[in-house]
């Protein structure tokens, strides 16, 4: 397995794994990541004494797919691998060591340097939000600006397979230590946010951001302020960037959306959802809004309070259910409901499953 090329970063300051920036292939929908995180996995992993052949071998990948730059691989597969590395490494803060191997590395591919040469860390950001299905085809970026503060949130859609917290945790680490790097000390995180579980050891991530860590979050986020977002980028060149829009643009994936006024109260619910429903007075306040206001928003975008509170319902307790770290009784209290029996006749009415059916059986294949 020699000839397993390196995977690397961009020299930019947000770090992503290469993304194959010349394939036409529309992944958007697709619950899968671009070839070359595989190949990032390997070497991180070979450079730490596993066996590239036992990898793939656990992956469920052959040696020639590696060849495919333009590929795909499903978020179980990958989910699999970064186990295998683990596992083979011994080192239960792999994620975040692999992120560390980003920063020493180079690379040309187009959405790294598009960020790189981003006139401030904000821009930056922007394209990384826009062009991020290059590397994952329905996870996404956004960033939310809040008053004094700035949130670069990760998220994945409904029903998603759960991805290994190694993958989640590598990048936002590559994207912290990246822009660190380049835009210097003054980077400084308010806080990580996690989905994921916390681990037996946390001392890496610690070391790592330098900012409190919070675990089992609605979304994966890194907030810090506001004001950051203007810090300059050394050396960026804004020609070059503004010519990579272009080309990024016309590789099939289509820019993503501002977020809708809808996902950000969405967003708030999902954050105040701990044992209750938070009510609308409650959202409208942390948005510093009328309730009223509120409402009448949402009705401009064809939805209203209570059917957002339930999509969140839902998504969380797909989420919670499919990864199985809590009792069924456990994720009725966490999503608000008073009764078990309420909570199993609203999931089936959900998903067409009980949760108790969900657990046995799996997700569904997409």
């Amino acid at each position: 397995m020699r000839s397993i090329a390196p995977s690397t970063s961009s020299s930019g300051p947000l770090a992503v794994p290469p993304a194959a920036a010349s394939s036409r292939r529309r992944t958007e929908g697709h619950d899968a990541a671009n070839m070359a995180i595989v190949r990032l996995v390997l070497t991180g992993a070979v450079m730490r004494g596993a066996d590239a052949a036992e990898l793939l071998a656990a992956a469920g990948l052959s040696p020639e797919a590696l060849q495919d730059v333009d590929a795909f691989v499903p978020t179980p597969t990958m989910t699999r691998l970064f186990a295998a590395a683990e596992r083979l490494t011994e080192d239960d803060a792999f994620g975040l060591h692999l992120s560390e191997l980003v920063l020493e590395t180079t690379a040309s591919d187009h959405l790294n340097y598009a960020c790189r040469n981003s006139p401030t860390l904000g821009e930056g950001l922007r394209r990384l939000t826009r062009y991020y299905r290059l590397i994952h085809g329905t996870a996404e970026f956004r960033l939310e600006e809040e008053q004094g503060t700035a949130r670069l949130l990760h998220r994945r859609p409904p029903g998603a397979a759960t991805p290994s917290r190694h993958a989640v945790e590598g990048l936002l680490g590559s994207i912290f230590l990246r822009a660190r790097k380049y835009l210097g000390p003054e980077l400084v995180l308010r806080r990580v946010g996690f989905a994921h579980a916390a681990p037996d050891d946390t001392l890496e991530h610690e070391r790592i951001f330098q900012a409190p860590i919070l675990f089992e979050q609605p979304f994966d986020s890194l907030v810090f302020d506001r004001a950051l977002l203007e810090l300059k980028t050394p050396q960026a060149d804004e020609a070059l960037a503004k010519m990579l829009d272009r080309f990024l643009g016309d590789t099939g994936v289509e820019a993503a959306e501002p977020p809708r006024f809808s996902d950000q109260v969405r967003q708030r619910i999902a954050e105040r959802m701990k044992g209750e429903c938070p009510p609308v007075e409650v959202i409208a306040a942390r948005m510093h809004m009328s309730p009223r206001t509120l409402q009448r928003r949402l009705r401009d975008e064809g939805t209203r309070y209570l059917e957002l509170l339930d999509d969140v319902r839902r998504e969380l307790a797909l989420r919670h259910i499919q990864e199985g770290r809590e009792s069924i009784s456990e994720v009725a209290f966490l999503l608000g409901f008073s009764e078990v029996s309420t909570f199993y006749r609203a999931f089936k009415r959900w998903c067409g499953r009980t949760p108790a059916e969900l657990r046995r059986q799996g997700p569904r294949e997409p």
